[in-house]
């Protein structure tokens, strides 16, 4: 199953999918920002105590050596993570990656069929930055996989503006 959790900072968006993965036995990878390893850590030891967890620091051979069979959560950056065998794959504040590494990102999670992503402001530029969120989710089932489509439904082009400026439709 895919899920994503669009809720606001401090919305509790970390322990709830702590708190799934715990009921389902998902042994999940967390893949985030090097700043916030230390919030999921934090976040099981306040929370679930009795969880194992294990954070992944150094270079990308390092961390693909270093992913544990043992732990129920291993916490890494999304520099240079390529593969692991866990069974779900959660990836927290997604949108300041998407657009930056997309072809790498894409590649890495097309290949997840269990997957969640986490992200407090998911339209913090507009309605644009959905797509690729989606894409990365379901491979284009919410969306469509042509982001020009996708701009053409969402967005236009107002008038005497500079190409390629695309403005949110309104509601």
């Amino acid at each position: 199953p895919q899920a994503a959790l669009f809720v606001t900072m401090g919305g509790r968006k970390t322990s709830t999918t702590i708190y799934h993965a715990i009921k389902h036995n998902y042994k999940t990878l967390v893949v985030c920002l090097k700043s916030n390893i230390k919030t999921w850590a934090d976040e099981i030891d306040l929370r679930f105590p009795e969880i194992s967890y294990t954070p992944v620091f150094g270079s990308q051979k390092n961390k693909l050596d270093a992913l544990p069979n043992d732990t129920q959560f291993t916490l890494v950056n999304y520099d240079g993570m390529k593969r692991s065998s866990t069974s779900r794959k959660v990836y927290d504040k997604f949108h300041k990656v998407i657009d930056k590494r997309f072809k790498d990102i894409r590649r890495i999670v097309g290949s997840v069929p269990n997957k969640i992503i986490m992200d407090g402001e998911p339209t913090a530029e507009g309605w644009k930055k959905l797509f690729g969120q989606f894409l990365m989710l379901d491979d284009g089932a919410t969306f469509g996989k042509d982001y020009y489509k996708f701009l053409n439904k969402y967005a236009y082009q107002p008038p005497n503006m500079p190409f390629p400026k695309w403005v949110d439709r309104p509601n």
